[in-house]
């Protein structure tokens, strides 16, 4: 059963997966909006399949770069086994993208991104393959 995950991207993800599956011929998914490197600067992460014998685990992130104020495309591999807290309601599952960002659905709350996990109510998922498993307590 795919998840159903309200997502809050910072580019219109549907044209970023058409441009780079045309770029490599593989297919290209969203997976989640995140902060990697830095608080509070959300980054659009990406996944296509894990390339053969390489350590390249297939994640990219695209964010918007505060200095050149240009999009900017990274390696996301490390986004691979980080902690997502997610309350679910209605069978949709939030996540809180970032530090300061912080989400109340139906008296549950999370916050803290990456960084810091914080509020009540939630699972905790990590990423693997591109895929959110729900971490075993």
């Amino acid at each position: 059963m795919k998840m159903r995950i309200s997502h809050e991207p910072i580019t219109d993800t549907d044209q970023v997966e058409k441009f780079y599956a045309n770029e490599s011929g593989d297919e290209v998914r969203y997976i989640c909006t995140t902060e990697l490197n830095m608080p509070d600067v959300p980054c659009d992460i990406f996944y296509r399949r894990k390339p053969d014998n390489s350590d390249d685990r297939g994640y990219f992130g695209l964010y918007w770069d505060k200095d050149t104020r240009a999009l900017t495309k990274m390696n996301a591999d490390m986004v691979e086994g980080m902690q997502f807290a997610m309350i679910e309601s209605e069978e949709v599952f939030h996540y809180s993208s970032a530090l300061s960002d912080e989400k109340e659905v139906d008296g549950k709350i999370i916050g803290g991104g990456r960084q810091h996990i914080s509020g009540w109510g939630f699972q905790i998922f990590i990423l693997d393959d591109g895929k959110f498993k729900l971490l075993d307590k």
